[in-house]
C-alpha cells in the first residue's frame, strides 16, 4: 500500500486537479482571441507535462527507464486528454476540441523529455565535485608544473 501511495497517489491527485479545472464553466478570457487561445493551449501543455512526469515516475519506480514505460505514459496522457475533452463537452460554458488533445499529448512528450533529462543528470555530489576539480585545475598554472618537486 505504501508503494501505491508513493507512486500512484500523486498521479491520481493531479488527474483530479485536471478534472476539477475542466469542470469550471465559462473560463474567463485572457486578452483577445489569439492571446486567449495561446494561454489556454499553454495551460493544456503545462498540465499534461506534469501528468506525463508523474505517470512516467510511477511506472519507472526508480528502475531503468524502458520504451514500454514511455509508450504507456504517452497512451495514458492521450487517453486522459481525450476523456478530459469529452468531459468538457458536458460542462456548461465549455467546448470540446480534438486539437486540444494534441496539445495534451505534446505536454506529455515535454514532460517525458524533462523527466528523462532529470534522471540522467549526475547526482548533486558529483556535480559539486566536478566544479571543485575544474576550479582547482584553473588555479594550477601549467607552465609552473615542472618547477614543483614532490
Amino acid at each position: 500500500m505504501q508503494k501505491f501511495v508513493k507512486w500512484w497517489v500523486p498521479v491520481l491527485v493531479w488527474m483530479i486537479v485536471i478534472f476539477i479545472g475542466s469542470s469550471i464553466g465559462n473560463v474567463p478570457r485572457v486578452g483577445g482571441k489569439t492571446t486567449d487561445g495561446l494561454v489556454h493551449r499553454a495551460a493544456h501543455v503545462a498540465e499534461f507535462a506534469v501528468l506525463g512526469v508523474l505517470v512516467l515516475r510511477a511506472l519507472r519506480r526508480d528502475q531503468a527507464l524502458t520504451k514500454r514505460e514511455i509508450v504507456i505514459t504517452l497512451m495514458v496522457t492521450a487517453i486522459y486528454g481525450a476523456s478530459d475533452e469529452f468531459h468538457q463537452r458536458f460542462t456548461p460554458g465549455r467546448s470540446s476540441e480534438g486539437l486540444s488533445v494534441l496539445f495534451d499529448v505534446a505536454g506529455g512528450v515535454i514532460g517525458l523529455g524533462l523527466y528523462r533529462w532529470w534522471i540522467k543528470r549526475p547526482p548533486a555530489w558529483r556535480r559539486t565535485h566536478r566544479r571543485l576539480e575544474q576550479t582547482t585545475e584553473s588555479l594550477v598554472d601549467p607552465s609552473q608544473e615542472g618547477l614543483i618537486e614532490g
